[in-house]
C-alpha cells in the first residue's frame, strides 16, 4: 500500500451522480474494504469492495451492503487508473446496466488527523461552507466557446479534470472534458450542458464548480469552497464570461415573461370599461389564455439555451432567427388580443 492511500474521495458521474468515500485495507494484491455513495438522487448506498492494484491500475469489485429505502442496488465493478497527480480517474459500472465515469482524490489518514486536532482557538469563518449562485441569461455558444468555457472553470484548481454531461437522444451522457471536446464535432447541437469540476478544499471540505446550461430550465452557476472571497470571485468571473454570450431580448423573455405582456395588461385596463361584466370575464380569461399559449411557444421555439458544437456555424439568418421569432410571437399576439376584444364587444362581426 506504499502507492496507495487508505482513505480516497470524489465523485461518480453518467447515469447515477453522487459523492464517494472509500476505505481501502489489506496489501494491493488484496484489497478490501467500504464504498460509500452519497447518490444525489435516491441516497447513501454502502458496498463491501474487494480487489487488487497492479502500481498504475486499481480494479475492485463491489456487493452492497446498505440500500436506500425501496431501491434496489446491484453489484459493481471499477476500474482506475492512477495519475501523475495522484488522483485515481475510471470507469464504474453495475449488474444493473448503470455506469460512468468517477474520479478519487487521497485522504491520507494523518492528514486527518492534523485537522481533528487542529485546537479550537485556531478556528475561523473560512472553515465555514460558502456557496455562490448566479443566474445566466439565455445564451448562444459554439465549440471553441465551450472549449474557453471548461478552460475557464478549470482555473483555481489542482486537478483541472472538467466532467461534461450533455443529452444525446433523450439520455444523459458524462464525459470527461477532453473526450468530449474531441467528440464535438459529432454531437452537432445541443441544448443542455453541465460542467462540473471539485476536489478537496482546506479543513476537510469539498470546493467545486457547477455550470448548467439548459433550455427547458434555469441557468445557473454554483460555486462552493472554504475561502469565501474565492468563491464570490469564481462565480463573477464566470457570470462575466457567460454574458458574453448572452442574447439580451431572448434574456428578457425567460427573466420578465414575454414584453408584450406588459403592453396587453395595459390594453386590458384601458379598454375594459367599455364592457359588462360577462364580457369582461370573457376577454380576460381570453388574454390569460392568450399569454399562456404565446409563453410556451416562445419557451418551445425560442429556447433557452443552444449550443453549436459543429464546426460549420449557422448562417445569419439562422443566427437571427430567434429575435425574429421573438418579434413575430409579440406582433402576433397584441393582433390577436385586438381581435379577441373587437369579437367579445360586438364591433367585429361573427360568421355565427
Amino acid at each position: 500500500m506504499s502507492t496507495l492511500s487508505r482513505y480516497w474521495a470524489g465523485s461518480i458521474y453518467g447515469t447515477n451522480t453522487g459523492n464517494v468515500f472509500v476505505e481501502l485495507l489489506g496489501d494491493r494484491e488484496n484489497l478490501h474494504g467500504t464504498l460509500r455513495v452519497q447518490d444525489h438522487q435516491y441516497g447513501l448506498a454502502v458496498y463491501d469492495i474487494s480487489g487488487g492494484f497492479d502500481g498504475t491500475t486499481l480494479t475492485v469489485h463491489g456487493r452492497p451492503r446498505e440500500a436506500p429505502h425501496g431501491i434496489e442496488l446491484g453489484e459493481i465493478d471499477v476500474s482506475g487508473k492512477l495519475t501523475e497527480n495522484g488522483q485515481i480517474k475510471g470507469i464504474w459500472s453495475s449488474t444493473l446496466g448503470t455506469s460512468g465515469p468517477f474520479i478519487l482524490h487521497p485522504h491520507d489518514q494523518d492528514e486527518g488527523r492534523e485537522q481533528e486536532n487542529r485546537p479550537a482557538d485556531h478556528l475561523d469563518t473560512s472553515q465555514q461552507l460558502h456557496t455562490a449562485t448566479r443566474a445566466v441569461g439565455a445564451v448562444r455558444l459554439y465549440a471553441e466557446d465551450v472549449k474557453h468555457l471548461v478552460e475557464y472553470v478549470s482555473v483555481d484548481f489542482t486537478n483541472t479534470i472538467v466532467i461534461v454531461s450533455f443529452r444525446e437522444r433523450g439520455i444523459e451522457k458524462s464525459m470527461f472534458a477532453a473526450e468530449f471536446l474531441k467528440e464535438s464535432e459529432r454531437l452537432g447541437e445541443h441544448r443542455y450542458l453541465r460542467l462540473y469540476l471539485q476536489e478537496p478544499d482546506a479543513y476537510g471540505l469539498i470546493k467545486f464548480v457547477n455550470v448548467r446550461l439548459d433550455a427547458e430550465g434555469d441557468n445557473e452557476i454554483r460555486v462552493q469552497g472554504a475561502q469565501e472571497s474565492w468563491v464570490t470571485g469564481k462565480a463573477e468571473s464566470l457570470s462575466a464570461l457567460l454574458r458574453n454570450f448572452e442574447k439580451p431580448l431572448a434574456t428578457s423573455f425567460r427573466k420578465y415573461g414575454l414584453n408584450v405582456n406588459g403592453f396587453m395588461l395595459l390594453f386590458v385596463i384601458a379598454l375594459i370599461p367599455d364592457l359588462d361584466f360577462w364580457r369582461r370575464v370573457a376577454f380576460l380569461v381570453a388574454v390569460v389564455v392568450l399569454v399562456a399559449v404565446v409563453a410556451e411557444m416562445h419557451k418551445k421555439f425560442i429556447p433557452n439555451t443552444v449550443i453549436y458544437l459543429s464546426p460549420r456555424k449557422p448562417g445569419s439568418l439562422g443566427r437571427a432567427m430567434p429575435t425574429i421569432l421573438s418579434w413575430a410571437l409579440a406582433f402576433t399576439s397584441a393582433l390577436v388580443a385586438a381581435l379577441a376584444y373587437g369579437l367579445i364587444k360586438g364591433e367585429i362581426p361573427t360568421p355565427w
